[in-house]
């Protein structure tokens, strides 16, 4: 996630918000896909670290790799249970989730039995929810 910076310093998070603003699909996975949102956990540094300052574009948050890295599960479930960040989405491998400005109007999955989770913020703790999923 250093590549946030990097952007930043040299406008491409404008350049990038005008073109989605303008209607300009963008996609990313990984990475690629939390970098839309308000942030959450990756292992860009090394160790799973959650992040906040993501580009912002999609309110909420977004933790990737849900099921195949339980530390990262941990960490969304973590930071939004606290608050410090609002809830949002979790994507098993192979998952997605397509937006129309920034509703979620569709959930894919190439995988079979691939899921997104809704993640909240329920008291002091989450409460997760499997969205249904339309396969590719």
């Amino acid at each position: 996630m250093n590549l946030l910076a990097v952007w930043r310093a040299h406008g491409l998070d404008a350049v990038l918000r005008a073109a989605w603003e303008s209607g300009i699909l963008l996609a990313g996975t990984s990475a690629g896909a939390l970098c839309w949102h308000e942030g959450g956990p990756t292992s860009g540094f090394g160790e799973v670290r959650t992040i906040r300052d993501g580009l912002g574009f999609i309110p909420g948050s977004l933790g990737v790799h849900y099921d195949s890295q339980t530390e990262r599960r941990t960490a969304l479930h973590a930071a939004v249970g606290s608050g410090a960040l609002p809830g949002g989405f979790g994507l098993d491998e192979g998952t997605g989730v397509l937006y129309e400005g920034t509703r979620a109007v569709d959930f894919v999955t190439e995988l079979p039995g691939g899921a997104v989770h809704r993640v909240d913020r329920a008291g002091d703790g989450v409460v997760e929810e499997a969205v249904p999923t339309r396969a590719l």
